[in-house]
């Protein structure tokens, strides 16, 4: 009984996740100040619009995103296309007064803009050995736990 609840809970933990995206997932943008109103998952965030100097497609198919960047090429907004049309990200682009650089097909590309962010996209085997590394130890201590209780 206790092995089905444990399934039950983490099931429903890995299909509230892209629920909670799908379900809050907005952009709005003001005319007047060009402030962007970002609403994800769990927080809103609120951009300069005014910020914005440029914005570039990157990433392989399936896995691309839209990095809008600064004037000293650090990200502002990055939207996942995975989540995001590129039809919204073009409009958005129309808004702020930019076109979206979309670079050939046949180049393989580095993540843009400076940071810790570029640094991970450009790293996936870091992060992909990372997240079941970190989600055995998880495991490990909570039936550590279960164990010493139970």
């Amino acid at each position: 009984m206790r092995v089905a609840l444990a399934v039950a809970a983490g099931l429903a933990a890995v299909a509230a996740w892209p629920l909670l995206y799908y379900s809050r997932a907005r952009i709005s943008l003001s005319s007047d100040d060009k402030e962007m109103r970002v609403r994800g998952r769990f927080v809103t965030r609120v951009v300069d619009g005014r910020r914005i100097r440029s914005a570039e497609l990157y990433g392989m198919p399936g896995n691309q995103a839209i990095a809008f960047l600064d004037s000293q090429n650090r990200r502002v907004l990055t939207l996942r296309l995975v989540y995001w049309s590129l039809s919204d990200a073009r409009r958005l682009g129309d808004q702020l007064g930019m076109l979206i650089h979309e670079p050939p097909k046949s180049t393989v590309q580095t993540p843009p803009g400076q940071g810790f962010l570029p640094f991970l996209e450009s790293h996936p085997n870091v992060v992909g050995s990372f997240i079941p590394l970190m989600t055995a130890v998880v495991l490990f201590v909570v039936m550590w736990a279960w164990l010493r209780l139970g």
